[in-house]
């Protein structure tokens, strides 16, 4: 563990992550017992997803764009979703980009272009 780094958990997910001492917030009750009510307020304050994989994609003819379906960390697989790849793409465009290699789908491809496109401009 580097120095000043702290392991945490998360109370809802069971995520550990190291962080630095400055992102803590100062909290201490050693008798602290983790209740449900503890728990559902912690779910409560909200969860910042991470993207654990990309399953699939489809084309939404009522948006006229590409989908993808998203598997997210801390999350069970029911709990997958389909998101634009045009919004999941400015969050993991590497993982994007190497999801797109692999489905060697040609209108896919364009897709990803369509969308490399505006970021090569500036």
């Amino acid at each position: 563990q580097a120095y000043n780094a702290f392991k945490v958990k998360h109370l809802v997910t069971g995520e550990e992550l190291d962080v630095h001492a400055s992102r803590l917030k100062f909290f201490a009750d050693k008798d602290l017992e983790v209740t449900e009510e503890l728990l559902e307020h912690v779910a409560a304050q909200g969860i910042i997803l991470r993207v654990r994989e990309l399953i699939r994609h489809r084309w939404n003819d009522q948006s006229r764009s590409n989908e993808v379906l998203v598997g997210w960390h801390g999350l069970e697989a029911i709990e997958d979703s389909w998101e634009p790849l045009s919004a999941i793409y400015k969050d993991v465009s590497a993982l994007v980009q190497a999801y797109v290699a692999s489905a060697k789908d040609s209108k896919l491809e364009h897709h990803l272009k369509a969308l490399e496109a505006p970021a090569k401009r500036r």
